[in-house]
């Protein structure tokens, strides 16, 4: 597996949801999110001052970003999941487990 430096992460990004429910196609531009379960996490972001400053997101965390940020890994594709590298401000969120 893919180590990431400083404040990178590596995440296995689901395939694109094509069809709804309902049995709709939806054109490519509304796949413009995509999700993906973290595979590995960086020391941290390193300062102005030197210091490392840990990562808000760990392994084992689902998140979502936009379709136009971080770097596809092609070596690592597993059957449907592309993995890719970016970095922890490109995220826009974790997606928590809905509690009952």
């Amino acid at each position: 597996m893919l180590k990431p430096i400083n404040d990178r992460i590596v995440v296995e990004v689901e395939p694109p949801v094509t069809v709804t429910a309902s049995g709709l196609t939806l054109p490519n531009s509304q796949n413009a999110m995509r999700r993906g379960l973290v595979l590995a996490v960086g020391e941290g972001h390193i300062t102005s001052t030197g210091e490392v400053r840990p990562l808000t997101v760990k392994e084992g965390d689902t998140v979502i970003f936009t379709n136009r940020t971080g770097v596809e890994v092609e070596d690592l594709k597993r059957d449907d999941y592309k993995i890719f590298v970016l970095r922890e401000d490109e995220l826009l969120g974790i997606l928590e487990a809905e509690s009952k």
